[in-house]
């Protein structure tokens, strides 16, 4: 079972509108900005949400693992 998230990463095809989302919407600051506002970070208490704009990092409904996904948890 998990017990806790610390970073989330979401993968978005479009930074100026995901940043007014969560910016102007959620209402969120940003703690980190990188790559020239293609990748911003948003602390959110002990979690982190990064969101990033890159073509080589796709939006998918399909939930796709990556290599360097790592999952602890405490059992």
């Amino acid at each position: 079972m998990i017990k806790e998230v610390a970073f989330v990463a979401i993968a978005v095809s479009d930074k100026d509108r995901s940043r007014k989302f969560y910016q102007e919407t959620l209402e969120l600051k940003p703690s980190t900005t990188a790559m020239e506002g293609a990748w911003i970070e948003y602390d959110l208490g002990a979690v982190t949400i990064g969101v990033g704009c890159h073509p080589a990092w796709q939006p998918s409904r399909d939930g796709k693992k990556y290599k360097n996904t790592k999952i602890t948890s405490e059992g």
